[in-house]
């Protein structure tokens, strides 16, 4: 195993350690609220709708997605390494935004716990911005992509 490969089976189980910890983390204020009897009681409200909302946007889809794409990358899908980065991007300002303006708008601190709890994972979610540009310079010294079309050499042929 060289060390580039050796390097990338390292980075892809970082991101897959990141995802699993993120969806699992996402998962518990979902669980709290499904067995919150009051909170339950009017399932279908707007707050209740938009706790579970930013909840998924904040720490479950992302968490899910660094999962599925730690498999991807190891089929060296290069694309996947992009679309990641941009994610955990928007995630970043996500968890800002909403920690920052969640304050002032909120009456309720229930829309607070997503936010407040990816707020722990933000120096993870820097490092991940790290690694994810590991993996790929990792896949570009196993396999250089290429771009687009290639030229061919021609081969002259006598009539």
């Amino acid at each position: 195993m060289t060390p580039a490969q050796r390097d990338l089976k390292s980075a892809i189980s970082d991101t897959r350690t990141v995802g699993v910890i993120l969806a699992v983390v996402g998962m518990l204020p979902l669980l709290v609220l499904v067995y919150d009897k009051s909170a339950m009681r009017n399932a279908f409200t707007f707050t209740t709708r938009l706790y579970i909302l930013i909840d998924t946007a904040i720490l479950v889809g992302p968490g899910v997605w660094y999962f599925v794409a730690a498999r991807l990358m190891r089929q060296l899908n290069r694309q996947v390494v992009v679309v990641s980065r941009r994610i955990a991007v928007v995630q970043l300002v996500l968890v800002v935004a909403m920690l920052v303006f969640g304050f002032e708008m909120t009456q309720s601190g229930m829309l607070m716990a997503p936010a407040f709890l990816a707020m722990f994972f933000v120096p993870a979610l820097i490092a991940l911005l790290f690694v994810l540009r590991r993996v790929g310079h990792a896949m570009d010294a196993i396999e250089p992509g290429g771009h687009g079309f290639e030229a061919l050499p021609v081969e002259t042929r006598e009539p």
